[in-house]
């Protein structure tokens, strides 16, 4: 049983990665062999954006400049 629970949660935090990686949906649920519900249902309970890598990235671009 924590096999599968372990397993599951490794599955939603790489749909989480890819889906913030700005791969489509019905890409990521064939990758990962779960339905594109499944999918939509990870990323609403997460509140996962696609904008979050870019604004992280962005943050540090300007942390970097305001150190120089």
């Amino acid at each position: 049983m924590l096999y599968c629970r372990v397993k599951k949660y490794e599955l939603i935090d790489q749909a989480l990665h890819l889906y913030r990686s700005g791969l489509k949906v019905t890409r990521i649920a064939k990758k990962l062999r779960v339905d594109r519900r499944t999918i939509h249902r990870w990323v609403n309970e997460s509140g996962a954006s696609r904008d979050d890598y870019r604004k992280e990235h962005e943050a540090r671009e300007k942390a970097i400049r305001e150190e120089a």
